[in-house]
């Protein structure tokens, strides 16, 4: 299963990827720095640097999630 977070840097998907080990997560926000220490967390999952309100871009990163 594939599950596309969006502000996924944030308390309640550091949450979600803690509990919920699974899933092949998609992290997509705009804090680059929250990111990086998101990442040292949890490697496993794919970051995508991006806002909400690029609609291409996001639709882009959303491609192929089965869960948003």
């Amino acid at each position: 299963m594939k599950v596309f977070i969006t502000g996924g840097a944030g308390f309640a998907a550091r949450a979600l990827m803690k509990y919920w080990k699974e899933p092949e997560y998609t992290v997509y926000s705009r804090g680059e720095r929250a990111q990086t220490e998101c990442r040292l967390k949890f490697p496993h999952a794919r970051y995508v640097l991006g806002d909400i309100r690029d609609r291409e871009r996001l639709k882009e990163a959303m491609r192929g999630a089965d869960i948003v």
